[in-house]
């Protein structure tokens, strides 16, 4: 609680020195990359809203966000939440470092990443504002917040851990769909400025790069485990954070071990130049991958290596997704033949489109888990 009671003090300075002059000298701080790490806002923004979260009239109304009661109390709720400033402040920010990837390093699989559940749970508590401010006639503003969940979700991402990834990807669809749902409601110079704000948004990490970061962080931490397999608290560490199988890799002795791992790193090496390869030619080479990793004598290649085609789905799918939203906006405020210049990167050529009554659903040729990937936007008013 005494930590509690001062970060709202420290909060207070951040913001008031945000929105303050800068002399030279807080102009030279600024400058500093310390003094524009959105992480750091983030975590001030975390500390506000797990109050919130513990409480249970609040925290269920920010898990249904869209199916909420916009009640006088979630009214309050909203209006009054340190955090959704914060969370503006962070967003506003390019660079996101929140440190993890260099403790994948010393903790490996049992590296905790609390911040992963404070941000959907952040994303979620700005979309029921946004909804609030779309009940009100304020789409403006339902966009700034809508704008910075986006932004959120890239900067989880920019983390470089393939879960961390992943969270992004789904913090970025939840805001995907929330458009989607809102859409008739949203104003057209509504709808340009989110397109434009999204132009700019940090970019989706490549899948790439987030394998690269499992790979060099996993491998070095497995090497540093190997090393100190005397001390019975690493030897500990090391048998707990590989689960039940931790014990019998103990007993196996170090250089057996070091052999072992070496041959995993050169499992990553083989695996990552792939998720730079087109859906087709990646299940083809991946399932090769896979076969030698099923016929591997190593099981840390079995233990440890992730499920390919997943990942790869869920990336694919939001970066098509994506374009979909692009192509609806572009439909809505350009016409016909600006929707059809955007091209599904799965077919041969435009978006399917089917309009109804009260919704237009855009659809890929992409399946994920034989669903075709689509969104469906309300066109008509309620």
């Amino acid at each position: 609680m005494f930590l509690h009671r001062n970060v709202v003090m420290i909060v207070a300075c951040v913001l008031s020195c945000v929105a303050a002059p800068l002399s030279a000298q807080d102009e030279k701080a600024e400058a500093h990359p310390l003094a524009q790490n959105a992480a750091l806002m983030y975590w001030l923004a975390f500390d506000q809203l797990d109050v919130t979260m513990a409480d249970e009239r609040f925290s269920g109304t920010i898990g249904s966000y869209e199916q909420a009661d916009l009640s006088p109390q979630t009214v309050n709720l909203v209006q009054k939440h340190l955090s959704l400033d914060l969370l503006h402040e962070g967003a506003a920010m390019e660079r996101c470092d929140w440190g993890t990837s260099l403790l994948l390093r010393k903790h490996g699989p049992g590296l905790l990443l609390p911040h992963i559940s404070k941000s959907r749970n952040l994303a979620r508590l700005a979309l029921l504002r946004a909804r609030w401010h779309m009940a009100e006639g304020r789409g403006d503003k339902a966009v700034d917040d809508l704008v910075a969940v986006y932004r959120l979700g890239r900067h989880t991402e920019q983390e470089g851990i393939l879960i961390s990834m992943l969270v992004g990807h789904a913090i970025n669809g939840i805001a995907k769909q929330f458009v989607a749902t809102h859409f008739a409601e949203l104003g057209d110079d509504d709808l340009k400025r989110l397109r434009e704000a999204l132009g700019k948004a940090p970019a989706h990490t490549p899948m790439k790069v987030a394998m690269n970061a499992e790979r060099e962080g996993m491998v070095e931490w497995l090497k540093v485990m190997v090393e100190d397999l005397a001390d019975p608290n690493k030897a500990g560490q090391f048998a707990e954070a590989l689960g039940p199988q931790g014990a019998a890799f103990r007993a196996m002795g170090k250089e057996a071990l070091l052999g072992m791992i070496k041959d995993l790193d050169k499992h990553y090496v083989e695996l990552i130049p792939m998720f730079e390869l087109r859906r087709d030619e990646f299940k083809k080479a991946t399932g090769e991958w896979e076969e030698r990793v099923l016929k591997s004598a190593n099981p840390l290649v079995k233990l440890l290596m992730p499920a390919l085609a997943a990942v790869y789905d869920v990336n694919e799918r939001t970066r098509t997704q994506d374009l979909i939203l692009q192509a609806a906006i572009a439909l809505r405020l350009e016409g016909q033949a600006k929707f059809e210049a955007i091209k599904d990167p799965y077919g041969d050529g435009p978006f399917e489109l089917e309009k109804g009554d009260e919704a237009m659903t855009i659809k890929s040729k992409l399946e994920v888990r034989k669903e075709a990937v689509m969104l469906k936007f309300v066109t008509k008013k309620k």
